[in-house]
């Protein structure tokens, strides 16, 4: 097992080794095998090479540059190899520095005139024993302290201090030294005229329950007095006290309160001295939620329309409205052709009866019937008319009827187109009369038909029919 023992740089002083000053350590190891690894402690920790943080490893060898007081301790090197480790002797390295000034000292006094206070400075120091003197400073002047005011205890000091006057208010400052130095920075304590704290500010109400609150402020100042904070919550409505809460800190949690009520808070500070002027605000707790009973939970709806079955209800609508629309424009348009076709019976009737006066007993009316009867038979391109009928029948009828419907002014005027020429046949009876034909002969002839009030002229030849 290797065997090692530590020490101190030969040129260093351990008495004397400063703050901010380098050390360095050497470990003596005898060992077989010789060791393969060693390492490096303080205060039982293990050590790594860090540049940055000033420890630097080399062989055998520690070196600490700018050592603090966090430094001191107790250092110990450990060797090791095949057969297992061997630890040195521990060093204690004992780092001196000059007075500092400890913290979470109280730095705000607050004093009456004619009271008597012992203000405490405490240092940190190495070696222990300090020296110290105090100033005082206001706006007028700087004065030394009598050391007859002044108390001593190792890193301790205490000042018994008792303003008489307004000029006796201001700043008092301790100074601590030893055999490495003086102290650099001062601790610093103000010397106020008691009084009650300042009142808080800005107060706001926050988490709110059915039964609680919490109060948030912000403290003002102590005057130098250690101060507590005080909220008194009162019913807005009958002036009831409901909780009084106090707290080292400017913040509450009010609980145990009734539910929806509006609550009157007064908040504000308290020192030895008295208490501040006091902050108001509202608060107030939650409602319970409305209890519904189940005979109305029932006669709610509760439909859900999905999105799919929503767009399906709308393209149904949109189609039931142009079905509508459609209906209409068809029932519109089938009035409007009925009123033609009655229109059109009218115009017949007239005409017929105008054209039967006219011909009287002219020979053309049996022989236009008689012809027309035949050319019908004779000529099958020529279409037969219905003898009687409403043309513009229930807007069923065969579209080749509308033009009649839309011209019935052309019909009523045929008539008498042909009504002043009976002569012309009449005197030439035998020339229509009909004759046998070979079957490939062209035909040439007239008919005339009547179709109750509407007459008809048809002209047959060269294979074609022309009907008017």
């Amino acid at each position: 097992i290797p065997e090692t023992r530590l020490t101190l740089g030969r040129s260093l002083n351990p008495d004397h080794i400063k703050e901010d000053s380098d050390v360095y350590f050497d470990c003596d190891i005898v060992a077989v095998p010789p060791v393969y690894k060693v390492e490096w402690r303080h205060n039982n920790k293990t050590l790594h090479h860090n540049i940055a943080q000033g420890i630097i490893m080399t062989n055998q060898s520690l070196v600490l540059q700018r050592v603090n007081r966090q430094s001191a301790g107790n250092y110990t090197c450990v060797g090791f190899n095949i057969e297992g480790d061997g630890e040195s002797n521990a060093f204690f390295l004992n780092v001196m520095y000059s007075p500092t000034c400890k913290p979470h000292q109280q730095r705000v006094l607050g004093v009456a005139r004619q009271e008597k206070v012992n203000i405490s400075c405490e240092v940190d120091a190495n070696p222990p024993d300090v020296k110290f003197s105090w100033t005082f400073n206001n706006s007028a002047e700087t004065v030394n302290v009598a050391q007859a005011h002044i108390l001593r205890s190792g890193t301790l000091s205490v000042v018994a201090y008792s303003p008489n006057s307004e000029l006796d208010y201001g700043t008092l400052i301790c100074w601590g030294s030893n055999k490495i130095g003086h102290q650099r920075v001062p601790c610093v304590f103000h010397i106020v005229s008691a009084g009650p704290p300042d009142p808080v500010q800005n107060c706001s109400v926050a988490n709110m329950s059915l039964n609680s609150f919490q109060l948030w402020c912000v403290e003002g100042s102590s005057n130098g007095l250690t101060q507590s904070f005080v909220a008194e919550v009162r019913d807005s409505t009958t002036q009831v006290l409901k909780a009084n809460v106090t707290s080292p800190i400017s913040k509450f949690s009010v609980i145990g309160l009734d539910t929806g009520v509006t609550y009157q808070v007064l908040v504000y500070a308290s020192n030895s001295k008295g208490r501040s002027k006091p902050m108001f605000l509202q608060a107030n707790t939650l409602s319970e939620p409305e209890k519904q009973l189940p005979s109305e939970i029932n006669k709610r709806p509760n439909v859900k329309l999905s999105p799919t079955l929503s767009i399906v209800l709308g393209v149904g609508g949109l189609l039931v409205v142009l079905a509508c629309i459609a209906a209409t424009l068809v029932k519109f348009k089938c009035s409007g052709r009925s009123d033609g076709g009655k229109k059109l019976e009218r115009h017949r009737s007239s005409s017929g009866s105008l054209s039967g006066d006219k011909s009287g007993n002219s020979p053309i009316k049996n022989d236009s019937g008689d012809s027309g009867g035949d050319s019908d038979e004779k000529n099958p391109d020529i279409i037969p008319q219905p003898m009687g009928g409403d043309i513009a029948d229930s807007c069923v009828s065969d579209t080749s009827k509308l033009p009649f419907a839309a011209q019935p002014q052309q019909f009523a005027s045929e008539p008498q187109q042909f009504a002043p020429q009976p002569q012309q046949f009449a005197s030439q009876p035998q020339q229509f009369a009909p004759q046998p034909q070979p079957a490939q002969s062209p035909k040439l002839g007239v008919s005339y038909s009547s179709a109750g009030a509407v007459s008809k002229t048809s002209f047959t030849g060269l294979g074609a029919s022309y009907s008017f």
